[in-house]
């Protein structure tokens, strides 16, 4: 889903003080035993409508936010097994005890790690 962005520069009504500084209504009786009420205040600024359409809007963005940040902390805790596991490799290098055949990358050779060991400066031993 694109990212839209929300909108940040919602208005507020502004009453037109100079005619009146509270809502002012007007009531119009519909015969039938109920009035119904017209805002009948003068406004200096009539603010933006907040409707069901604005937070369902709102909503539809923070849900695929929410999607994506469980997402994302999958990935984390994939990386954080695979971070362990080359902590445990670099550690065993350091010692110089690495058993190139169990820290083989995809696609690479025991002569591969081998090679990067001693491009490093490494001692290396290859160990059966």
């Amino acid at each position: 889903m694109a990212f839209t962005q929300l909108k940040t520069d919602y208005v507020n009504d502004s009453l037109n003080t100079g005619v009146n500084t509270n809502v002012r209504y007007t009531i119009t009786d519909n015969g039938d035993g109920t009035v119904s009420l017209t805002d009948a205040t003068s406004y200096a600024v009539m603010g933006d409508s907040f409707d069901a359409g604005v937070i369902n809007g709102i909503n539809t963005v923070v849900n695929s936010i929410g999607a994506q940040v469980t997402v994302n902390v999958s990935d984390i805790a994939t990386n954080a097994t695979n971070i362990t596991t080359n902590t445990t490799d670099i550690a065993k290098l350091l010692a110089g005890k690495v058993d190139l055949d169990t820290t083989a990358a995809a696609g690479t050779t025991d002569g591969d790690l081998y090679a990067a060991i001693v491009a490093l400066g490494w001692e290396a031993e290859v160990i059966e």
